[in-house]
């Protein structure tokens, strides 16, 4: 009787691991794919029903994958942070004339979301905790090649960047929004300083 509930046990944590989401595939050139999904090792793996056999896809054909929970969508796109490395998936945290991403591929304490499962690093960080592990944190323009790192210096590095926006840079410089809220920052920029 042990055998055949520690069998069953162990068929369901393999199962429970081996979860596909509901998903849409967004190529390179804009064609689109709905199907399930999931992330492993910065590969998406992919297939149209559950049935299917799992196809692996990468930032040489896919542009982003959206997932859909219950009532929450995530994106994931593939960017690259400069020329010297490959692109990976980031999390799309708000999208506008300038879009916020997070990584928490490096996490100080060794949390990889997309290579155990498909998380959002930033819904889940805890804003109002000083001492929570604020996730690598990138913002680009459609125009720029590359995204602007704003995990080092973020203060003088955010009003540089947001610097066409006078009322915004203000709020930053006497501190009312801060590193924690670039959530907020990002929004109000794409909302009220874009023409």
């Amino acid at each position: 009787m042990r055998f055949i509930i520690g069998l069953l046990l162990l068929l369901f944590v393999q199962l429970g691991f081996c979860q596909t989401d509901q998903a849409k595939l967004i190529f390179i050139d804009e064609t689109e794919l709905e199907g399930f999904a999931t992330i492993k090792n910065n590969k998406i793996l992919f297939r149209l029903t559950l049935k299917d056999k799992t196809d692996e896809w990468d930032e040489n054909m896919v542009k982003r994958v959206i997932f859909y929970g219950y009532n929450t969508v995530f994106i994931y796109e593939y960017l690259q942070i400069n020329e010297r490395v490959k692109p990976r998936l980031f999390e799309v945290v708000t999208e506008g004339e300038v879009t916020l991403y997070s990584d928490f591929t490096r996490n100080k304490n060794g949390w990889n979301n997309l290579q155990d499962n498909i998380r959002s690093p930033m819904r889940s960080f805890n804003f109002f905790d000083p001492n929570a592990d604020m996730p690598d944190i990138y913002v680009k323009r459609d125009f720029e090649e590359f995204p602007i790192d704003l995990n080092h210096n973020f203060k003088n590095q955010i009003m540089d960047y947001l610097s066409d926006c006078e009322v915004l840079v203000e709020k930053i410089k006497s501190g009312k929004l801060r590193k924690n809220q670039i959530d907020e920052i990002v929004n109000y920029y794409n909302d009220y300083c874009v023409e």
